[in-house]
């Protein structure tokens, strides 16, 4: 009993599942239908540039259509587009053979009207045959293999193919009406750059490097000038801090050992810390003003010479000018 209810019910399910594959089925090619109506319309009035698209929609549901592919190869061939009329040809052709339709010779026909018109290009895989290859012409894709490709003559046309991989080939392909060129595809490895694009970039690399050790020397250069000018206004501070000691008769000794009571102490206390203030900015620029001012001669010499500006240029480049207030000014040169 139970066996014979899982065999209806795996019977059911099976029904079921065939019932809407075919409502799919048939509601693709519904839809393919009346995309390929709309189109017919647009062509009876006289539109073939609004049915193009109609007759693609129709070709996405139905992609083995024969009218839709020849309906639109005309297309093309009345907007002048004899190149994408002649693959629609082409495809209308394989689907015809594939689905035994009578429009077989129809589409073969037109195929070869239009191919003589035209410089045919046969393309051979490479060795061996590479799945997902991408094949375009002049940028736009050439579709799937077998691909069938046709140029108009009288002017270069770029071919170029890119497998999965990365690797890539590149032709140009030229000729008369009727031509047929025959071009095998040689995959290669992606190029790292040209000669004179490594050299392009070794030289901006190394220009950089130089103009770096140019800006960090002079940061340097200000550093130490920052230090120089803060020492100055610390010895001034503790100068005035030595005469309000020594001139104050609250405070017994004299300066820097100096004890003073907790009035006077707290006048002093202000120079104290501008002299304190002064003396740590002084001491922390010194430092890092000689560390930048090292590391950026460093990156100077570091860079190659052939990056490196010449002559009076060079001069020109590495003269470094700071400015220190309204009326400083430090110029030097690497």
């Amino acid at each position: 009993m139970r066996r014979a209810l899982g065999v209806a019910l795996s019977i059911a399910i099976a029904s079921g599942l065939a019932t809407s594959n075919a409502a799919a089925q048939t509601t693709d090619r519904e839809r393919a239908e009346v995309h390929f109506e709309q189109a017919r319309r647009h062509v009876q009035a006289g539109r073939c540039d609004l049915a193009l698209e109609e007759f693609r929609l129709s070709i996405d549901f139905e992609p083995t259509s024969v009218g839709a592919r020849l309906n639109l190869g005309d297309c093309y061939v009345t907007l002048g587009r004899l190149p994408e009329a002649f693959r629609q040809y082409k495809e209308a052709e394989a689907n015809a053979v594939l689905r035994n339709d009578a429009r077989v010779d129809a589409a073969r026909r037109s195929a070869a009207d239009i191919e003589a018109k035209l410089v045919r290009v046969l393309l051979r895989d490479p060795e061996p045959v590479v799945a997902g290859l991408v094949v375009s012409v002049d940028g736009a894709s050439a579709g799937t293999r077998p691909w069938a490709i046709a140029v108009t003559p009288g002017k270069p046309h770029t071919l170029e193919a890119a497998a999965p991989d990365g690797r890539k080939w590149r032709s140009e392909v030229d000729g008369k009406a009727g031509d047929v060129v025959r071009l095998d595809i040689a995959l290669a490895e992606p190029a790292h750059g040209s000669g004179a694009d490594a050299a392009a970039s070794g030289g901006a690399s190394s220009s950089s490097l130089a103009t770096w050790g140019l800006v960090v020397g002079a940061v340097g250069i200000a550093g130490l000038v920052t230090g120089a000018v803060s020492g100055a206004l610390a010895s001034s501070a503790r100068s005035d801090l030595a005469d309000a000691v020594n001139g104050d008769p609250r405070c017994s000794g004299g300066y820097p050992h100096a004890q003073c009571d907790p009035a006077a102490e707290a006048r002093l206390r202000p120079i104290q810390d501008r002299a304190f203030v002064e003396s740590t900015v002084s001491t922390i620029a010194f430092i890092a003003g000689g560390v930048l001012l090292a590391g950026g001669v460093v990156m100077y010499v570091l860079a190659p010479s052939s990056a490196a500006p010449g002559g009076a240029q060079k001069s020109a480049a590495s003269r470094v000018r700071i400015r220190i207030g309204a009326s400083g000014a430090l110029e030097g040169s690497f």
